[in-house]
């Protein structure tokens, strides 16, 4: 899904465009993903505290293909966790 103004393009939410099959095995994966990795693990209880366990199964099934769009790219699975780490500790702190 993508919401666009002027200059600025934020992509967003799994919509209910596209294929049904899809979004089924997305979920799917993301349930077993869930307790085999612990990253998606804790997206998923962080969402899952916030807004229930439907979403959180949808936000870690959407995490899944943003990972499979990313490993597009020909890199192993450890080069891309070391890239999201180095990604994540450039991002300025959040404000509690």
């Amino acid at each position: 899904m993508e919401d666009s103004t002027g200059e600025r393009q934020r992509i967003g939410s799994i919509s209910k465009q596209g294929s049904r099959l899809l979004r089924f095995l997305l979920v799917e994966a993301g349930q077993v993903a869930v307790r085999r990795d612990q990253d998606l693990s804790r997206v998923y209880r962080r969402v899952l505290l916030r807004r229930g366990h439907a979403t959180a199964k949808v936000a870690v099934g959407r995490r899944l293909l943003v990972r499979a769009f990313k490993l597009r790219d020909e890199i192993d699975y450890p080069e891309f966790q070391r890239r999201g780490v180095a990604a994540r500790s450039s991002r300025r702190p959040r404000r509690l």
